[in-house]
């Protein structure tokens, strides 16, 4: 298994917005035994590391040359830019399994607008349990398969050998909807709300008084 390697270096603590004008992301490494670690990454390095890893998985975080295996814990972004603005980094062991958060990819959704069905995605990701070498960066789930109105659960997801999902089995990842074939043919869908079950009522009786 192919590592990344993200070049970091030290740095003290505070002024992490004028790390931030300089062209960094500020850090923190941590566990595993060690000592809290404060470290700054170049923008442009971060940015290429979440564009081609999605920010997920075990790397190699060399900080002044020396590496680290770390994962991933928590990544903080601006509220509207999206920017990374601070990342935390544990130190992972590859003797020792590891929790994390693994994307799922959903495949064959052609085949259930064929059918007249649309696909709703419950769940994003999962939670697994694994040792750093087998985790894997996503789970690729084919709904080919999948009736109209049926669903799939966590239950129903293959995990690679060595991998273990932590989700509760029950829990929904993705729903076939029936009846909505017309709407991606670019037909539009029926009007929403009180309007759509108006029912017009007969007109009134009139009596007259003497």
């Amino acid at each position: 298994m192919s590592t990344y390697v993200l070049k970091a270096a030290r740095r003290d603590v505070g002024r992490a917005g004028a790390l931030r004008r300089g062209g960094f992301v500020p850090g923190i490494v941590y566990g595993g035994g060690g000592e809290n670690v404060a470290v700054k990454m170049a923008a442009a390095d971060v940015l290429r590391f979440f564009q081609q890893q999605g920010g997920r998985g075990i790397l190699q975080l060399e900080i002044d040359g020396r590496p680290e295996t770390v994962m991933v814990k928590e990544v903080q972004r601006h509220p509207v830019r999206l920017d990374v603005l601070h990342i935390d980094f544990q130190r992972v062991r590859m003797t020792e399994k590891v929790h994390a958060s693994v994307p799922l990819r959903l495949e064959g959704e052609e085949a259930l607008v064929k059918a007249g069905a649309v696909l709703q995605h419950a769940l994003r990701e999962v939670e697994v349990s694994c040792l750093p070498a087998d985790l894997p960066s996503e789970l690729v789930v084919d709904v080919s398969s999948l009736a109209p109105g049926a669903s799939l659960t966590v239950a129903d997801l293959q995990a690679p050998p060595g991998v273990e999902i932590l989700n509760d089995p029950d829990q929904v990842a993705a729903v076939a909807v029936a009846g909505l074939a017309a709407w991606t043919s670019g037909q539009a869908p029926p009007a929403a709300g009180p309007a759509a079950h108006y029912t017009p009522l007969p007109p009134p009786t009139i009596h007259s008084c003497v």
